[in-house]
């Protein structure tokens, strides 16, 4: 069993908490189970023999992301329970960079 804490992208819209869990359910194997509880996604198999790999949900969520253009501004982190991934936001890097090339010129 795993579960995804994706509190900040809820926060975000929560078009894109619902539009996750249906990505999830598409590209997961049909024997996992997909349940909501507050702003967690918890994914789990019927039985310890079917489990998939952790790296496995990891590179959904981060397609996820990628495909809805939030890579830039959501990351997903290990939690700290060895089954938990925590979505977050990235931190403000952009606006640092664009003062720099400011002050060259």
């Amino acid at each position: 069993m795993y579960t995804i804490v994706a509190e900040d992208l809820s926060k975000k819209k929560g078009q894109f908490f619902e539009d996750l869990v249906t990505f999830l359910e598409e590209k997961l194997p049909r024997f996992t189970s997909i349940k909501i509880e507050g702003s967690d996604i918890v994914v789990s198999t019927d039985t310890p023999e079917r489990d998939f790999s952790k790296r496995t949900l990891r590179q959904l969520v981060r397609k996820h992301l990628h495909n809805v253009r939030l890579k830039g501004e959501l990351k997903i982190i290990a939690g700290d329970n060895k089954d938990e991934y925590i979505i977050k936001k990235r931190k403000g890097i952009e606006l640092e960079i664009e003062e720099e090339e400011e002050e060259e010129f």
